[in-house]
């Protein structure tokens, strides 16, 4: 604070003698005008560039719990590991070599202290998942300046290195672990670059708006490919910049925790962040239609809902406009949830736009067979942390595909815990790829009559924007 106000006081004093020049300029002979101003002078208009890197670099330190701000502030690098994501901050310039090859290199150029010299930083939210790891390329940080390679391309914004490997692509992990960890990381620093390793074009072409708001700029300037297996640069380019964060924050499946580093920070808050960056908040003015709107998800293939139609048919007797929605463009499938008083679907990606519904709507899962706690925690939970209200529908063996699989007193019908406990590459094809459902109509009436009740009771909740 007394940095800033320094800054404040030093401008009030020099803007009279910069007027003083300006009349001397305008006063002089043409030729004269040529004259160039003292330094001290021509760099003033640079100050409000520093003083808005001084603000992201300490936005950058309260990433870090206490102990690893104290290391920053002695060695001007700190590296966290944490049980599902590592990242590493430094406040000191970094050269980002960017190439062909299949890991990029970061080097501390800024005489930064890193224990070891070296370290490797997968920067995708998901260290403790073997698969997700092996599609996610190690960046390497090297310390020491006297080997770094000479810059060729110099960035005014600290950068943001992380990664669309892993599970990118799939719509509930590209929110829950990049752009959800992504505003928690660059969010409060509101000026920086995006450094991107296994980069795929379709995925910041998807989500332009988001990154750009990000970034504070447009992607053409604000993005940064650092490798890519599909797409990797023709040749290495080095990029420098003054500050930079290797890796991103997490919190958690679809979650913020205002209690965790870097302090503060809500879903609620991400939401608004999201409808903003999309230009979904013309959709409020439609929030009373009636009957209200229920959008259904509909699933090809794993987990499908062979009755879908049934299914939407008891929705609208049970009073609600009904709009069975697939794969669409994102901005304007999120103004058409945000018209939603109910979002309905099985268990899936589909249901990840609940990060659009406006507090007080309703989540209504179709749990399938043996996909109880996976139904829970990705999408139970941090429903109920949006403000939204949450049902579930657990169907029966009998609605599953599975009963005409596998015999009566089977594992997988009498106990599917038990086949869960012995780990994900057993369930998975099970119970997440190896079933679709056809729903009791008359059972999954009486769930829909409570969520149209829910709904009609939120009332004037629903045209609230997101909390």
């Amino acid at each position: 604070m007394k940095k800033v106000s320094a800054l404040l006081t030093m401008e009030i004093l020099l803007l009279p003698l910069l007027f003083i020049a300006l009349l001397h300029l305008a006063a002089a002979p043409s030729d004269s005008r040529k004259l160039q101003l003292p330094p001290w002078l021509t760099s003033l208009h640079l100050w409000p560039a520093a003083r808005e890197l001084d603000r992201a670099k300490s936005a950058m330190a309260e990433l870090l719990p206490g102990e690893s701000r104290a290391a920053l502030e002695e060695n001007g690098v700190a590296c966290v590991a944490e049980p599902e994501s590592e990242y590493c901050v430094t406040t000191g310039a970094v050269r980002v070599a960017a190439g062909p090859a299949r890991s990029a290199t970061v080097y501390l150029s800024g005489g930064q202290r890193l224990a070891g010299g070296a370290r490797d930083v997968r920067p995708y939210p998901r260290r403790y998942d073997a698969r997700a790891m092996r599609r996610t390329a190690p960046v390497h940080v090297v310390a020491g300046e006297g080997g770094a390679p000479p810059c060729e391309v110099t960035h005014g914004a600290p950068a943001v290195v992380f990664s669309t490997g892993g599970y990118a692509g799939n719509f509930f992990h590209d929110v829950s672990e990049e752009l959800v960890p992504l505003f928690l990381t660059a969010g409060r620093l509101r000026w920086a670059r995006l450094v991107v390793t296994d980069y795929e074009p379709f995925w910041p072409a998807k989500y332009r708006r988001v990154l750009e708001r990000l970034a504070g700029g447009g992607l053409g300037a604000a993005l940064v490919v650092a490798s890519s297996p599909s797409h990797p640069p023709a040749r290495r380019v080095v990029h420098c910049f003054p500050a930079a964060v290797v890796g991103l924050k997490f919190h958690g499946h679809l979650a913020c925790n205002a209690s965790a580093e870097p302090g503060g920070a809500t879903i609620g808050e991400f939401r608004r962040f999201l409808w903003a960056a999309l230009g979904v908040k013309h959709a409020l003015a439609a929030a009373r239609e009636e009957p209200p709107l229920l959008v259904l998800i509909s699933r090809k293939g794993s987990r499908e809902l062979l009755n879908e139609a049934a299914v939407a048919a008891a929705a609208e007797e049970a009073g609600f406009r009904v709009e069975v929605a697939q794969g669409r463009e994102l901005e304007g499938f999120a103004g058409t949830v945000a018209r939603a008083a109910v979002l309905a679907g099985v268990h899936g990606a589909g249901l990840t736009n609940l990060v659009f519904l406006r507090e007080g709507a309703v989540v209504l899962q179709v749990v399938p067979w043996g996909l109880d706690w996976a139904a829970e925690t990705y999408f139970g939970r941090p429903a109920e942390a949006m403000g939204l209200q949450y049902l579930q529908y657990k169907v029966t063996a009998e609605e599953s595909t599975l009963s005409e699989t596998y015999p009566k007193g089977h594992p997988v019908l009498a106990d599917p815990w038990g086949v869960n406990r012995r780990g994900y590459n057993v369930s998975q094809p099970i119970f997440t790829q190896g079933q679709k459902l056809r729903l009791d109509i008359a059972r999954f009436s009486g769930v829909l009559r409570e969520a149209r009740r829910r709904a009609g009771a939120a009332g004037h909740g629903l045209l609230a924007p997101p909390p």
